[in-house]
């Protein structure tokens, strides 16, 4: 499975919010760094693994209750390094601009690593 596939999987599975086929990109192993500006601080969490990431999604999800201004700006794959670059907002539900970085794991078939700034 190609970098391309999986990303069309997360695309999709992100604004369906549907949990289920979104983890389907990320394994016991994964890893997600999330910086948090929106107050003017800023506040770093890690998620690691399956189940924590699986409740990263869901607290993303409910913070993202009206998906009418999701807007994506920039997304970049870059295949012959693995990594996806997204930049992406959801005004209406208090994200000015968000930033990530995917880093595709070619044996898995997963995002080994993902960051994600929030602004």
């Amino acid at each position: 499975m190609a970098i391309y596939q999986v990303w069309e999987n997360h695309f999709s599975a992100f604004g369906e919010q549907d949990i289920d086929k979104i983890m389907k990109d990320y394994d016991e192993k994964s890893i997600v760094y999330v910086w948090d500006h929106r107050d003017n601080t800023c506040c770093t969490r890690v998620y690691t693994g399956y189940n924590e990431i699986r409740d990263m999604f869901l607290e993303l999800f409910s913070i993202l209750k009206n998906l009418d201004t999701l807007k994506v700006n920039l997304t970049e794959i870059v295949d012959e390094r693995s990594v996806v670059f997204l930049e992406w907002e959801c005004k209406g539900c208090g994200i000015s601009k968000a930033n990530d970085i995917f880093i595709f794991n070619k044996e898995t078939n997963k995002f080994s690593h993902q960051s994600i700034s929030v602004y």
